[in-house]
């Protein structure tokens, strides 16, 4: 048998790869019976692709496969995003589309992917990856950690403020009204690590489309506070002919407490048929005051609010992000980081700081003021967990300046919303 051969791969190559997202996924996929259909919608798609850059390094959408003679038998997709990073951008890989012929499993193809991918990565400055996983103990092999999540609330409707609100508007398509939506976005998500800087290829074919007046299930409305735009949302309805309506936000961006509250006075609006809202925000958004109840006697209706978790995370340049970040004051700390899949980043590195990085250099191993492996690492340095919380994950060993790691490792606001 011959080596694997790992590469990137495009046009009628990306057939195959098609063929077994169906095996792989038990996938019901009619789409693959036309080939010459398939194969023409790709190379448009992919020629689209290849026109959209991100605006940092120019980093472009890529297929990387494993091939054994000749045969693809492994693959994944690697989309690029600018996200942000303590109110800097920094470019990050998002993966998807993870596959394996099922034919070929156990073969260690996978592992190869990411030993190339990841170095590849390095070198086109992407210094974080993110992945939506099938099983979270798989990919946290390969370094990525559930970091972001959000809260689900669900609200009985006779909860929601009643207050009047004027400057709600429903979403025409107008070019105005969809600039308007980006910029809201781009405000509400500056404030979020990870949240990730929508290029036009993105807004194009995802968001637009599903929110196109009249011909989707979504609903979309924006709020005005005057002439600027401070609030946008967009939902769909579940009706069941046995109970009322309830209403789920997909998507809600704002830009105040005020706007907020503008949208869930507009929601309120739908009392008299709807039985609820379900709607998903940053966790770090507590509604709970902006409501009329929480519980209503003896616990038969309440407020209910379930965890979601988005997504995993990994750091693919340690140094990099090391010298990105915001610091709480100033300080040293030597911190030594574990990653079997990233030699650069398994080193113990020393670095001094005055709210930004002041200095950055490699030190001996048994100096370490903390030891972490790079899934701890990667959720304490986003803010997903402070240093508190670290002394609880298994891998996280602090020796010594724990007041000094914590102006490192403290909580940040943390959103995604795409997928890929």
């Amino acid at each position: 048998m011959q080596e694997l051969e790992i590469r990137d791969f495009s046009g009628e190559e990306v057939y195959r790869y098609e063929q077994l997202v169906s095996t792989a996924f038990h996938y019901t996929y009619p789409e693959v019976l036309d080939r010459e259909a398939l194969c023409r919608r790709i190379a448009r798609e992919d020629e689209e692709r290849a026109r959209e850059k991100t605006p940092l390094r120019g980093n472009t959408f890529v297929r990387k496969g494993a091939f054994l003679d000749g045969r693809l038998v492994s693959a994944f997709k690697m989309y690029p995003f600018v996200a942000n990073l303590d109110g800097e951008r920094c470019e990050m890989c998002g993966i998807g589309g993870v596959l394996s012929d099922p034919e070929m499993r156990g073969m260690g193809a996978v592992s190869r992917l990411f030993e190339t991918a990841f170095s590849e990565m390095r070198e086109r400055g992407q210094i974080l990856s993110h992945l939506y996983p099938f099983r979270t103990s798989f990919y946290r092999k390969y370094g990525y950690e559930h970091i972001v999540n959000a809260v689900q609330w669900t609200v009985p409707i006779e909860f929601l403020p009643k207050d009047r609100v004027d400057g709600i508007l429903h979403f025409e398509g107008t070019e105005r009204q969809t600039e308007d939506i980006k910029n809201v976005y781009k405000a509400f998500c500056r404030r979020y690590n990870l949240a990730t800087d929508r290029d036009g290829f993105l807004w194009k074919t995802r968001y637009f489309k599903i929110w196109a007046p009249y011909g989707t299930d979504h609903f979309s409305y924006l709020h005005y506070d005057g002439d600027t735009v401070d609030a946008f949302l967009s939902y769909t309805v579940k009706e069941d002919a046995r109970e009322p309506m309830l209403i789920t936000v997909d998507h809600l961006y704002f830009t105040s407490r005020h706007a907020l509250y503008a949208v869930l006075c507009f929601l309120g609006t739908y009392s008299s048929y709807a039985k609820g809202v379900k709607l998903t925000l940053p966790s770090n958004v507590d509604i709970g005051m902006l409501l009329c109840d929480l519980q209503s006697a003896y616990g038969k209706v309440a407020v209910t609010r379930e965890l979601l978790y988005r997504g995993a995370t990994r750091v693919v340049d340690a140094e990099a992000i090391l010298r990105l970040v915001r610091y709480r004051g100033a300080g040293s700390a030597r911190i030594r980081i574990t990653d079997p899949y990233c030699p650069w980043n398994d080193k113990c590195f020393r670095v001094e700081f005055n709210g930004s990085c002041r200095s950055f250099s490699e030190v001996a191993l048994e100096t370490a003021d903390i030891e972490t492996d790079i899934n701890s690492f990667s959720a304490l340095i986003l803010g997903g967990v402070s240093l508190s919380d670290g002394v609880m994950m298994k891998n996280v060993k602090i020796h010594s300046h724990a007041d000094t790691l914590e102006k490192i490792f403290y909580k940040k606001p943390l959103w995604i919303e795409d997928t890929f």
